[in-house]
């Protein structure tokens, strides 16, 4: 054997930038066998001609091909098999770097999101929740509020305007709308605060025109039924929209949902469709709501139509006229200098935003942002009717505070009584 036109393992090494022990790895697993061992010391020897397949191994170990497959291909030469690896094997190098790039976005956000940024988003957010319930809390009526802030200024005021809702403010919600029909109480103290010449009270609903004719058309009060979309002027009835004519689309996907959904019904009205689920089961209603409304999503944009979500009710509606145009018309015919609105749903914020800020605004049930106080039980609301609808005589402070008071606790009481009742049973 010619040594000087041999390179030792070392020499080797260092030419194609591999360590001696990966040298000797390829010749354990018979990948590349050096071209002479000295007998005595155990030298290894590779010649020129290996280096070729010493530059393949590397090019193929650098593209994370196994061994085998490398081997495999040294000892028989098939191309079309190594363009099938090499594809391969660029297909699993590729899908590493997005494994890394993933790794890479994942670390990143790791090491902004440490233990002391987390503890911190929580204080604040605790922080936060506190601000609410805090605010929420000073929201609540209480006696005080009443007679300095409502029943005060109320007396005080010569012109005067009174807005209200209806299903779930003036009358609590039933699991059958039709039922929720107006109390001989609720009627007579509508009487009462209609026909005060400084009074202009108003029913402003979802429920549709024919129904609260029937309910109030014999009161001094002006209605607005569907939302603002019909109101009642001077005794008659107007409409500031055009009947819809509903998409059969829209309709079939509706009855669809009826179907699907026990004891749930479609309401027709003039200018809205309204799928009410109060009857139906509480869990499978909520779902089918909240599929219903995905569905409704595309076709409503397409159509140009308003998605309301209300109380166990999903409703379709133009966007042009809610209780918000309505309050807005209310308040370009007439200057008041005393506004009280009582509502319970989420309709009715479109109510409260509308409202000039001096303008006294109650939530029933749910506090809400656009009201600056809330009364969280219905029941609690003829009792305030029923305070403002008293004589108004000489205006007493000290008396009347006496008397919200007085009455105050006793609806308390009695609020407290019927749930420990309910508890009970």
């Amino acid at each position: 054997m010619d040594k000087p036109k041999l390179f030792q393992i070392g020499d080797v090494a260092k030419l194609f930038h591999l360590s001696v022990s990966s040298l000797r790895h390829y010749e354990n697993v018979g990948l590349l066998t050096p071209e002479y061992i000295a007998p005595g010391t155990g030298y290894r020897y590779y010649s020129p001609r290996q280096f070729e397949a010493l530059n393949t191994i590397r090019y193929l170990r650098a593209l994370d091909m196994p061994l085998a497959e490398i081997a495999d291909f040294l000892q028989n030469k098939d191309v079309d098999k190594i363009e099938e690896k090499l594809r391969h094997q660029k297909e699993v190098v590729m899908e590493k770097q997005r494994e890394l790039r993933r790794i890479e976005r994942m670390q990143a956000v790791v090491s902004t999101q440490t233990v002391n940024k987390w503890a911190a988003d929580f204080m604040k957010e605790l922080a936060d929740v506190c601000r609410h319930n805090e605010a929420v809390r000073r929201k609540r009526l209480t006696s005080e509020t009443v007679a300095a802030e409502i029943v005060g200024p109320y007396r005080r005021a010569k012109r005067r305007l009174l807005l209200f809702d209806y299903d779930g403010t003036l009358a609590p919600i039933r699991s059958r709308p039709e039922e929720a029909v107006p109390s001989h109480r609720l009627c007579e103290l509508l009487r009462t605060l209609g026909t005060d010449a400084a009074n202009r009270v108003v029913i402003c609903s979802g429920r549709d025109s024919g129904t609260l004719e029937k309910w109030f058309g014999g009161l001094p009060v002006s209605l607005a039924a569907e939302h603002g979309a019909f109101y009642k002027d001077r005794g008659a009835w107007r409409c500031n929209i055009r009947p819809a004519s509903w998409d059969p689309k829209l309709s079939a996907l509706l009855e669809h949902f009826a179907r699907k959904t026990p004891r749930s019904r479609i309401e027709r009205k003039q200018t809205a469709l309204a799928w009410h689920y109060r009857e139906a089961d509480s869990w499978l209603g909520q779902l089918r709501a909240q599929q219903l409304v995905n569905a409704l999503m595309p076709l409503c944009a397409r159509l140009n139509l308003h998605i309301l979500q209300g109380d166990k009710v999903v409703e379709i509606k133009s966007p042009r006229f809610t209780k918000g145009s309505e309050t807005l018309r209310l308040l370009r015919q007439e200057r008041y200098d005393f506004i009280l609105a009582l509502g319970d749903d989420t309709t009715d914020d479109d109510m409260f935003a509308a409202l000039p800020p001096r303008a006294l605004s109650i939530k029933i049930g749910n506090a809400s942002e656009h009201a600056r106080y809330n009364m969280p039980e219905q029941s609690e609301v003829v009792p305030l009717l029923e305070l403002l609808a008293r004589d108004r005589g000489s205006f007493d402070p000290a008396g009347v505070k006496h008397a919200i008071r007085t009455t105050w606790n006793n609806l308390k009481k009695l609020v407290a009584g019927r749930r420990t009742e309910e508890y009970g049973q």
